[in-house]
């Protein structure tokens, strides 16, 4: 039993790592995207601010990772949860090493 407080509170913190990340990365393109001074450089970004479709699928893929995050709390048995718990961290650095970068760029061109 006390296993399982420690590994909900372990879930609440990478579900909240994940979204830190991908809101981070979400913001600093956002911002970027709203100058002139900068320019996408992903090429599906690029693809889905074409058809004006970015926002809404960066918010269902935040939604879909937190969604899925809780829901292993209840209902994921230990080895189903520790893989998606993995991969929830692992695409979190991705999305928080980019949006620092992001912020890194950004902070170059104001300054």
């Amino acid at each position: 039993m006390r296993w399982m407080v420690g590994r909900d509170r372990l879930t609440l913190y990478v579900v909240a790592f994940f979204a830190v990340g991908c809101l981070l990365d979400h913001v600093t393109t956002s911002y970027g995207m709203g100058s002139p001074a900068f320019t996408e450089t992903n090429p599906l970004v690029n693809a889905l601010l074409e058809q004006g479709t970015w926002h809404a699928i960066e918010i269902l893929i935040i939604t879909i990772g937190v969604g899925l995050g809780l829901h292993s709390l209840s209902s994921m048995p230990g080895e189903s949860s520790s893989l998606y718990l993995g991969m929830l961290t692992f695409v979190g650095l991705i999305r928080l090493f980019a949006g620092f970068q992001n912020l890194g760029v950004i902070l170059q061109v104001i300054t």
